[in-house]
């Protein structure tokens, strides 16, 4: 088996990839029991080197809780940051809501006059009315969950510890793949409970198991099992999983499987470097080709003597299929006409596993 490039979006080689989007969801923070921020007008910072982060609209946030704090700190994407103390009276978190002062470039100056709010220190989170734990879930992150009968085996102290011929493979966005095991396959002796637990947006909260090694020392959390995941993960559930750097190795239909290069940088900010923004370019490519085709269209529609302008959609459809736009029209009035949406059998396949 030929090992894979190092293309890891988290990887330190990997291009940095940020842009802002906006989120349809109705998001909201909570501190001291009290609703802080409330808002469907909600931008989202994200990239595919740190994790996503919700920008509010002044107005959707509660301002009598909001103090000037003198902290000061340099971002590495949007540059100088003003930051505010939330204080409910009984409760006071420091620095936990923050706003780029000037955030520089177009693709980031939706931005300007935003607040954020530094996940850890508030309460709590919800999209709609679920709480989201841990970090906001990105647009952009996808998870395939898919059976397989690959040979997958786990070395742990120089003996085998797991050989399955059913795993279940976990395929997320930006991270290495994961190889699910029945209990079935693993030998348990060698496994203990551990007491860590971990909370992942997408999947649920993890339960740990701890190594038991030959000289009766323990090599703490070298698997982790989803016994309850979310509605969304079901594949997975009661399943084990091995970290590749805490077992000797894994083998996937006889070949090594390669350990991750890369560590994930937690923060409710981003990582600490410069960013680089690529996303323009292929924008400017995509809509510089609808825009081609869209004049030619035109063009070739104006061209069309006036005793033959359309008069019914029927015959509209068959000039915009022979002008190659494949789309259907309909009369408004007897010289306008105004597009419609593509019909379903004209999109495409579409269809997305959220998180």
């Amino acid at each position: 088996m030929t090992a894979a490039p190092r293309l890891q979006p988290r990887e330190a080689t990997a291009p940095h990839l940020v842009n802002v989007l906006h989120s349809p969801k109705r998001v909201r923070v909570k501190f001291g029991g009290r609703t802080i921020a409330d808002s469907r007008n909600v931008l989202v910072l994200r990239s595919n080197h740190f994790l996503p982060i919700y920008f509010f609209p002044v107005a959707s946030v509660d301002a009598s809780v909001l103090k000037p704090s003198l902290h000061r700190e340099p971002h590495a994407v949007g540059g100088e940051t003003a930051y505010w103390d939330i204080d409910t009276g009984d409760r006071r978190s420091a620095n936990a809501a923050w706003s780029f002062v000037s955030p520089p470039g177009e693709d980031l100056s939706p931005l300007a006059g935003r607040i954020a709010f530094s996940w850890k220190l508030v309460d709590q989170w919800f999209e709609e009315d679920e709480e989201v734990f841990v970090h906001a879930r990105d647009p952009y992150a996808r998870i395939d969950v898919l059976q397989s009968s690959s040979h997958v085996q786990v070395w742990f102290d120089g003996e085998p510890i797991a050989d399955s011929r059913r795993p279940v493979l976990l395929f997320e966005t930006h991270l290495p793949t994961r190889f699910y095991l029945h209990p079935d396959d693993i030998n348990l002796e060698r496994l203990t409970a551990s007491a860590t637990t971990t909370r992942c947006p997408y999947k649920g909260i993890a339960s740990y198991w701890s190594g038991l090694l030959s000289d009766g020392s323990v090599r703490p959390d070298i698997a982790w099992s989803y016994r309850d995941p979310i509605a969304e993960m079901p594949k997975i559930k009661g399943l084990v999983a091995f970290y590749p750097q805490a077992v000797d190795r894994i083998h996937l239909d006889g070949e090594p499987v390669a350990q991750s290069s890369f560590s994930i940088f937690i923060s409710d900010r981003g990582l600490e470097h410069d960013q680089t923004q690529r996303y323009r370019r292929t924008s400017q490519s995509v809509g510089g080709h609808l825009e081609c085709r869209s004049r030619r269209i035109s063009g070739w529609l104006s061209q069309a003597p006036r005793s033959a302008e359309i008069r019914s959609a029927a015959r509209l459809d068959r000039v915009c299929r022979l002008a190659g736009t494949w789309r259907r029209a309909r009369i408004s009035s007897c010289r306008r006409y105004r597009p419609r949406r593509p019909r379903p059998a004209d999109q495409g396949d579409r269809s997305r596993i959220g998180h």
